[in-house]
Parts: structure tokens; C-alpha cells; sequence
């Protein structure tokens, strides 16, 4: 269970390809020795000329894999993907340069923010993308101004009306209504029956957080005891027959078994937060936004077009 699903190819392809196309950092691990009369055998160059540290990413057994090896392969794997992306984020610089148009840091902090919702604040959301994708906050603030500024291009001659914002609005209060926060735990299981005979030992006193570890298929939860963590009641990353069971609950109690895409899942409503009202600025903010987004070229057309109007070329080696 990952709320970061939804984009987390593209920022994860990101991370890895950019050792090809900025800098290469090689990390020599070396196994603590004991003794220091008794140094390892150096690797066999196999005739070839001795290479120099700087060329030598990694070593296995008697064999070296050397950088350009290492550079080579990753551009076979990525390159295209993240050339791509390089190419795309010089022709919005250039674009929004043209247009006069800049993002701010508040608007990356509003950003942010719209991104931590579901993660129990800004400090866990960063914290599980450094964790599960291997990426800083310097490179996800990156990420949003480059997202933000294309919105900008994509949008800026699409008119929305005050009267379509309220529109909007009224037909979707499941978004700019009264929003509430859950927290919650499962433990999944691949068998309905395992899944009966853990709510059993639940009912006669066992600890969830214990049975999760012990049982739960969940890779992302069950070291955690099976916690999904703080949500939005709405939330589209859990699945509704989770949440319809969730809603029913008081907090404390447990439910299921109930039938989801893994298998068989019991369900703990560990938290439930009152529910708040967004900013009413904030929120109009977000619904002209959403529908000037709507209106306008899809952002991967934007691209294209951007790519074609500075003349993109990719020359092959």
C-alpha cells in the first residue's frame, strides 16, 4: 500500500538516470579485515592494461565492472526515457522565459502540501519518498516546479468563470466539502480462512499490531504492524470496500474479513480526526485550476508541442 503509486515511475526513473547524464558516483565497499598482514588478492586484469581506480565502479571476485560499463548499460536501459525528460524541461524553461512566467516557492509549498495529504503531514510524505523511491526534498521540489510550470503554459490563455468554479464545486463536495482523516491498519491475507482464524485470535485479546507481523502478505504494511497510516476519508489509493468497512467502524474496532485486490484483509480504525473545512480561497484556487486543466491541451501534448516549437533533435552516437 503506497500513496506515492501514482508517480512514482516517472520521479523513480529520474533518480536513476540522472547518474548517467550528471555525475557518476562510485562507491568502493571494502570488507573489514582482521588483519592487516593478510591483504585480499588483487583483482586479475586478464592481460588487459591496469586500470586506474576512477575507471572501476565495482569489483566481483577476480572481475572488474568499470564505469563506462556501468554508464552504457544504463543508458541502454533509461536513456531515451530521460533524455526525453531533459529536453522536455529545457523547452519549458525556454517557454516559460518567453512568457514571463515563474513558479514560486509558495506554490511548491502549497504543492507539497496537496502531496503530504493522506501521509499524516509533510515530514512522513518526504520521509516515505526518500525511503521507497531514494529521493531528496531538494529533487522533489524540482520535480513540482517543472510540473507546476508546464500547468502554467498549458493553461494561461484558458478562461474559467466564477460561476464555473461554484458549479464545480457544489457537484463535487466529496473534494472541496468537509474533508475527515482516518487512521488505519490492516492484515492481509492470500485465504479467507487464515484470514477468519486471525480475527479470531483478534477477538479473544491478540495484538494486531503482533498478528500483522506475523501473518499480513501486505509488503508495505505488515513490518509496521499493519499500519496504513493517517487518510483522507476519500482517499482513491484505498479501496473503497476498505473504506466502506472503515466508515461503519468506532475507533478501536476491527472488521472483516473483507475481500480486496490482495487477497482477504482485516481492517482497524485506529483514528479518526474531525473533519475540517479547507480555506474557501484555497479551494476555489484548486477547482478553477482543475478545470482550466481540463479544458486545456493535456500536459503530454504540451510537451510535444513545446519539443517541435524549439526545434528538439536527438542526435544519435
Amino acid at each position: 500500500m503506497n500513496k506515492a503509486a501514482m508517480w512514482k515511475g516517472l520521479i523513480a526513473l529520474q533518480a536513476i538516470c540522472m547518474i548517467v547524464l550528471t555525475v557518476v558516483v562510485v562507491v568502493k565497499i571494502v570488507p573489514d579485515r582482521d588483519k592487516q598482514d593478510d591483504p585480499a588478492a588483487p583483482p586479475d586484469h586478464a592481460g588487459s592494461e591496469r586500470l586506474d581506480d576512477s575507471d572501476i565502479a565495482a569489483v566481483v571476485g577476480q572481475r572488474y565492472i568499470t564505469v563506462k560499463e556501468l554508464r552504457d548499460a544504463l543508458v541502454k536501459e533509461y536513456g531515451d526515457q530521460m533524455l526525453n525528460k531533459l529536453m522536455v524541461r529545457q523547452a519549458i524553461d525556454l517557454e516559460s522565459e518567453s512568457l514571463g512566467l515563474e513558479v514560486t516557492e509558495q506554490e511548491i509549498q502549497e504543492e507539497l502540501h496537496e502531496r503530504s495529504t493522506g501521509y499524516g503531514g509533510e515530514a512522513e510524505y518526504l520521509k516515505a519518498m526518500k525511503d521507497q523511491l531514494g529521493l531528496t526534498e531538494d529533487e522533489l521540489r524540482l520535480e513540482m516546479r517543472y510540473q507546476l510550470l508546464l500547468e502554467k503554459i498549458a493553461t494561461r490563455q484558458v478562461i474559467i468563470t466564477d460561476e464555473q468554479v461554484k458549479d464545480y464545486m457544489n457537484a463535487h463536495p466529496d473534494i472541496f466539502g468537509p474533508q475527515e482523516q482516518v487512521r488505519i491498519a490492516w492484515i492481509v491475507t492470500s485465504s479467507e480462512q487464515l484470514a477468519r482464524l486471525v480475527l479470531e485470535q483478534l477477538e479473544a485479546g491478540s495484538s494486531f499490531s503482533v498478528l500483522a507481523q506475523r501473518f499480513s502478505e501486505d509488503e508495505y504494511t505488515a513490518n509496521d504492524g499493519g499500519e496504513i497510516g493517517l487518510v483522507d476519508r476519500n482517499d482513491p489509493f484505498i479501496e473503497r470496500a476498505v473504506m466502506e468497512e472503515v466508515s461503519r467502524l468506532h475507533v478501536g474496532q476491527i472488521a472483516g474479513p473483507v475481500t480486496v485486490k490482495q487477497g482477504y484483509a482485516i481492517v482497524q480504525l485506529q483514528e479518526r480526526q474531525q473533519e475540517v473545512e479547507l480555506d474557501e480561497q484555497r479551494q476555489v484556487e484548486r477547482a478553477r485550476k482543475q478545470l482550466a486543466l481540463e479544458e486545456a491541451v493535456p500536459l503530454g501534448e504540451m510537451e510535444n508541442i513545446l519539443l517541435d516549437k524549439y526545434g528538439a533533435t536527438v542526435y544519435q552516437s
